[in-house]
């Protein structure tokens, strides 16, 4: 009789465990599914102001650690000040021009981004892809929101320059293109 109670009270305790921690999840998100951009509310110092919004320091290090994740042969590149006043201001126009996209620009930028994340996802070991994530403090939805918003305001550029755009500042910059004449002897 005494395995028939030892069992009991085992099973006794794993289901009041099992309730206490069913409990504490329900308190903590009161009934509701809860959004994790709001758990991760970021109440870091701002670094940046443009109309329309600012980018605070928890925003500019994960620009950093991205950049330092798509391009690893510039990584050290990216802790020098010029590097990082030049990423600053990388992702004030990236984060200003996609604010302003419209739509088809937006729907654009958006298939871009699925394509090159299909492209990543394909030419790395999925466990390999996993770890250099980790190590760079990133997951494949930053990657993907990092993607779409800088195509998204790639494709805004597109809409706002024209060819004739082009011609015209060709045309009154010919002096600052080099040409080379090579002559062998």
């Amino acid at each position: 009789m005494w395995p028939i109670k030892k069992a009991a009270r085992k099973t006794a305790v794993l289901t009041a465990g099992a309730v206490l921690s069913i409990s504490l999840l329900a308190a903590c998100t009161n009934g509701k599914a809860t959004d994790t951009a709001e758990q991760q509310k970021d109440n870091s110092p701002v670094v940046a102001q443009y109309d329309g919004g600012t980018i605070t320091e928890n925003e500019f290090n994960k620009e950093v650690s991205m950049m330092k994740f798509l391009t690893p042969q510039y990584a050290q590149a990216f802790d020098q000040d010029q590097y990082r006043d030049l990423l600053l201001q990388q992702e004030v126009a990236y984060k200003s021009l996609a604010s302003q996209a419209s739509q088809t620009a937006k729907d654009a930028g958006a298939k871009q981004a699925d394509e090159q994340i299909k492209q990543l996802t394909s030419s790395v070991d999925p466990e390999q892809l996993q770890e250099m994530l980790k190590t760079s403090n990133l997951t494949e939805q930053d990657v993907k929101d990092y993607m779409t918003r800088a195509l998204t305001a790639s494709e805004v550029m597109k809409e706002k320059v024209t060819d004739a755009d082009v011609q015209k500042y060709f045309d009154s910059h010919k002096d600052e293109y080099t040409t080379a004449n090579v002559r062998h002897v």
